[in-house]
C-alpha cells in the first residue's frame, strides 16, 4: 500500500492553502488527495472520494514526489490548442468592431484570410477574453454642442445663432453655487411622453422562458416639469395635490391653441387614486422635480406646445417667493418669439429662464427622472392597456419621493 509520506508542518500548511483558496479545481483537487494520503487513508478509498482511477491517483503521487507542488498544476501543453494567435485574436476583435451586429461576416474573414472554419460560439469566447460583451446599441444627440458653452474661461456671453438668454456652462456653475448658498432657486424644466410602445429594458429571466412586453399602438400621455437643485427649509413635508381642470385665465393672450381638452394639475405629491370624470390623454408630462425627491407635475390632454408651457410657467410664478431660475433645453417650443416676449413680464415676478447650450440633455437632471420612470419603475403589466399604463405612470408621480426616489448626486 502506497502512501504520502514525510510532510512538514509548512507543507501541510501549504497544502491546506491552496486546497481551499486555488482558483483551479484540479489543483483543489490533487492537494486535498496529497493530505489525506499523508493522514493514512488508502488509495481504494481516495479513488472513492475523488472519483477517479487507481492509474490516476499514481499519477498525482508521483508527480507530487517528483515535482512538488509544481506537481499540482497541469502542465504547460496540456489541453487543446489555441486555435489562433494573440494577433490573430486582435484582428478579430476589430473585425467584429467593424460589424458588430453580424458576426457571419467575421466568420468570412477568418476563412477567407486564414482557412480556419470557426464557428459563432468560438469568436464569442475570444471577444469575450478581450472585455467585450453584448450591450444594447445607445442612441445619442444627432449633433454637438457650441464649443464656447462648455469653456469654462470664457466670460459674458458669446454671440448666439439662438435668440434667447443662451449662456456658457460656466454660469450654470455659478448659479448651483449661488442657489446652493440659499440666494437663488433652480428649478430644471422638461417635457416627457408615455404610450404603449414600451422601452425595452434588461431584466433577469429564465433563459427557456424569456419575458415579453406587449407593443402597440396607442394615445400618449403628455408631461411638463419643474425640478429644484436642493431642498429648502419647510420643503420636507408632502403636499396633497388635486386634480382640475387647467382654467382658462391660464391660456396666454391671443393663443391660437387653447387647451380645450381637460387636464390635471398635480399640485404636490399626492392625488386621488381614482380618474373621476377627468381623462389623461397620451402625451407630455409637465413636472416639477427637485434633488430632494420633490415633484409636482402638470399632465395634459393636449400636446405640450409654447401656449402650454406659457400657461404652466404664468401658473408656477404664483408660487415664486425669492428669485427662481428655470434651466431649460433649445427645443422649438422653448425658444420662440411666444416665450421671448413673457421674459419682462416673468422678470419682473422674479423668474428667469437659462437656456442650457444645444445638444445637452445630460445637463438636465430630469431627464434622470423620465429614465428611471421608462427602464426601472415601469413595470412589464404596465404596458397591456392604456388605462394600466395611465395607473403606473400616476401611481410613480405620486408616490415620488417615498416609494420611488433618486439619489441626484
Amino acid at each position: 500500500m502506497r502512501y504520502i509520506k514525510g510532510l512538514t508542518k509548512d507543507t501541510l500548511k501549504l497544502l491546506k492553502r491552496i486546497y481551499q483558496q486555488s482558483k483551479y479545481y484540479q489543483v483543489r483537487q490533487r492537494a486535498h488527495c496529497i493530505q489525506l494520503s499523508y493522514q493514512g487513508y488508502k488509495i481504494s478509498e481516495l479513488m472513492e472520494i475523488f472519483q477517479v482511477s487507481r492509474n490516476t491517483i499514481y499519477n498525482w503521487f508521483n508527480a507530487w514526489e517528483l515535482s512538488k507542488f509544481s506537481g499540482l498544476y497541469n502542465s504547460h501543453g496540456r489541453g487543446r490548442k489555441k486555435l489562433f494567435s494573440v494577433e490573430q485574436d486582435q484582428q478579430i476583435k476589430n473585425w467584429v468592431k467593424d460589424t458588430p451586429k453580424n458576426l457571419e461576416k467575421v466568420q468570412e474573414k477568418i476563412l477567407r484570410e486564414w482557412g480556419n472554419t470557426v464557428s459563432k460560439k468560438t469568436i464569442k469566447r475570444i471577444i469575450k477574453l478581450a472585455y467585450m460583451g453584448w450591450y444594447r446599441i445607445k442612441r445619442r444627440v444627432g449633433g454637438n454642442p457650441l464649443p464656447e458653452f462648455y469653456d469654462k474661461k470664457v466670460r459674458g456671453c458669446p454671440p448666439n445663432r439662438i435668440r434667447g438668454l443662451v449662456r456658457p456652462v460656466k454660469e450654470l456653475d455659478k448659479l448651483k453655487e449661488q442657489e446652493s448658498t440659499g440666494e437663488i432657486e433652480i428649478r430644471y424644466v422638461d417635457e416627457s411622453g408615455f404610450c404603449l410602445i414600451p422601452y425595452i429594458p434588461y431584466a433577469w429571466q429564465e433563459r427557456s422562458q424569456k419575458i415579453e412586453v406587449p407593443s402597440q399602438q396607442s394615445k400618449r400621455l403628455n408631461v411638463l416639469g419643474f425640478l429644484t437643485g436642493f431642498a429648502l427649509e419647510g420643503r420636507g413635508q408632502r403636499a396633497e395635490g388635486r386634480r382640475s381642470k387647467f382654467p382658462s385665465s391660464l391660456l396666454p393672450c391671443g393663443s391660437k391653441s387653447p387647451l380645450s381638452a381637460r387636464c390635471m394639475v398635480w399640485l404636490g405629491f399626492k392625488s386621488p387614486s381614482k380618474h373621476k370624470n377627468f381623462c389623461l390623454l397620451p402625451s407630455i408630462f409637465c413636472l416639477h422635480l427637485s434633488r430632494q425627491n420633490e415633484l409636482e407635475a402638470y399632465t395634459f390632454e393636449c400636446s405640450i406646445n409654447s401656449d402650454v408651457i406659457v400657461a404652466c410657467i404664468d401658473k408656477f410664478c404664483e408660487k415664486i417667493t425669492k428669485k427662481t431660475v428655470l434651466i431649460m433645453g433649445n427645443s422649438s417650443i422653448h425658444q420662440n418669439n411666444f416665450l421671448w416676449n413673457k421674459e419682462e413680464e416673468w422678470a419682473e415676478k422674479g423668474l428667469e429662464i437659462f437656456f442650457l447650450p444645444t445638444y445637452s440633455p445630460h445637463l438636465n437632471i430630469i431627464e434622470i427622472l423620465w429614465r428611471f420612470i421608462k427602464y426601472k419603475w415601469l413595470e412589464s403589466d404596465a404596458y397591456e392597456s392604456y388605462s394600466a399604463l395611465v395607473d403606473a405612470v400616476e401611481n410613480i408621480l405620486k408616490n415620488f419621493g417615498t416609494e420611488y426616489t433618486i439619489n441626484f448626486v
